[in-house]
């Protein structure tokens, strides 16, 4: 399945570019976050998928996220079981103020000028205030305030009780009759009901039916649409917004995935993170092609919901891994931030740029693996010590070749991005030349393919160093002198 388009992006072949000079320095080395620093790392990969788990004003801003709650009131008595249905889940929550509220927005006559039927009822009580209609509703604004106060947020009950109040006083004055305050009362209490039950759904759809924010809302909303409450045309606006933080998360966390070099121990999640990033792409496309047709569209759901799944046990992973910090020093000010804190107290932005470049670190993956070509050229050791350098080099190059697979065709983003990738495709297959003949020295034990070998390292590693720096810092560690070569 070919990525998300990066034309969602802001600048997307700036975007490529800096991908692509991180995937050369992931291979030499570029400053990046290893096993050293699995705290830094885990923070640096929660930040890049953030888009699907806390989408901030996206969540939820769209417009249809309000359009989203008139439509599940129409599920009516139905409400309750598909909550616990879908948000319940195992453990078996209840959403109190959800169901409470929705029931009462669902209360009367349904009317297409208005978004939940309880606003024509009250309209109807203002215009025909009939002595059993007031006590109608009074009782059943009555039972739902008993049902709202069980909730377990105090905000969600003193929000509810206030709503159900304000429709008290309106019926109170309608039996004085004074209509204009009773008016006022109702406007207000249909307002705040609303606010609740909107604040219950985040709740809800936070639990599931994944542990993806964004990809819950968006499920939400397409069963929906699956269900006949909406046409197929309403599948647009949840799938426009889905796709746009997908593409901004996928990209990002590739970013951080290529400064993580050696990080083997975050890795399980890395890749269970990148199938459920593919997942989603799989579904966003799936979901499209259904047109909104009841089997397929079900379908798509089903993939949709299991990326959901797949994104959250790795973000699970890596929040393991931030948290274990206990906090971040701030570099500006030098005071301690709780792991989730995104800016200092003093202003400053904490937001962890795990593979920014700095001169003392550069290049230490291919220092290192010289070094080791060094001692074994010496005899200071022998094949079976350098065997471990080898192997890791060529997991790290072999997740950098990975890596440049997960890019878009590059010829559709700019011709820039393009050239560069086809560089970085060249000096890595130059790069495998050399591990490859590094290998066959250890089969053969001649010292010409030793040589050879290191010779071909120096020039295919000098090939990645200039790419990783193209655009980049001017200051520039020299990796290699003419003594290094013989």
């Amino acid at each position: 399945m070919p990525p998300p388009h990066p034309h969602l992006l802001a600048e997307p072949e700036q975007v490529m570019n800096g991908l692509i000079r991180g995937l050369a320095g992931s291979v030499v080395g570029s400053g990046g976050l290893g096993d050293e620093h699995p705290g830094l790392a885990g923070l640096a990969l929660v930040n890049a998928l953030a888009p699907h788990f806390s989408p901030q004003d996206e969540d939820p801003a769209p417009g249809w996220a309000a359009w989203l709650s008139s439509i599940l009131v129409r599920r009516g008595e139905a409400l309750g079981e598909y909550l616990r249905v879908t948000c319940g889940g195992a453990r078996g929550a209840t959403f109190p103020a959800a169901l409470a509220s929705g029931r009462l927005l669902a209360t009367g006559m349904s009317d297409p000028a208005c978004a939940y039927p309880l606003q024509a009822w009250l309209h109807s009580l203002l215009a025909r205030p009939d002595g059993e209609r007031l006590d109608q509703t009074w009782d059943l604004f009555t039972e739902g305030l008993r049902e709202l106060e069980t909730d377990p947020d105090p905000l969600r009950v003193r929000r509810g009780q206030q709503a159900c109040r304000d429709v008290f006083h309106g019926l109170q004055e309608l039996e004085k009759p004074d209509v204009e305050k009773a008016t006022g009362y109702f406007r207000g209490g249909a307002d705040l009901l609303q606010e609740v039950f909107l604040e219950s759904l985040k709740s809800a759809f936070q639990a599931g039916p994944t542990g993806a924010t964004a990809v819950n809302w968006a499920v939400h909303a397409l069963v929906a649409v699956a269900d006949g409450l909406v046409t197929a045309d309403a599948a647009t606006m949840p799938l426009d917004w889905l796709e746009d933080l997908h593409a901004r998360a996928y990209y990002a966390f590739e970013r951080e995935v290529v400064a993580l070099e050696s990080a083997d121990s975050l890795w399980s999640g890395v890749e269970q993170a990148r199938q459920g990033l593919d997942t989603v792409t799989e579904a966003l496309a799936a979901c499209r092609v259904s047109a909104g047709e009841r089997a397929a569209l079900g379908a798509a759901l089903q993939q949709l919901a299991k990326g959901g799944r797949e994104l959250a046990a790795a973000n699970c992973l890596f929040r393991e891994a931030r948290d274990r910090l206990g906090s971040i020093p701030c570099v500006s000010c030098g005071a301690s931030n709780p792991v989730t804190a995104r800016v200092c107290t003093c202003g400053s932005a904490l937001v962890i740029q795990a593979g920014t470049i700095t001169s003392r670190q550069l290049s230490l993956q291919l220092k290192g693996l010289l070094l080791a070509c060094e001692q074994l050229q010496n005899e200071l050791s022998g094949p079976e010590e350098f065997a471990p350098s080898l192997q890791r080099a060529y997991r790290v190059l072999s997740r950098a070749e990975y890596g440049l697979t997960r890019l878009p065709p590059l010829e559709t983003v700019g011709l820039e991005a393009f050239g560069t990738s086809e560089i970085l495709r060249s000096a890595l297959a130059e790069y495998r030349g050399a591990l490859n003949e590094l290998q066959r020295y250890l089969a053969e034990q001649r010292p010409v393919r030793l040589f050879s070998g290191i010779r071909q390292l120096v020039a295919a590693g000098r090939r990645l160093e200039q790419l990783r720096d193209l655009g980049g810092p001017t200051e520039a560690e020299a990796v290699f002198g003419e003594e290094a070569v013989g």
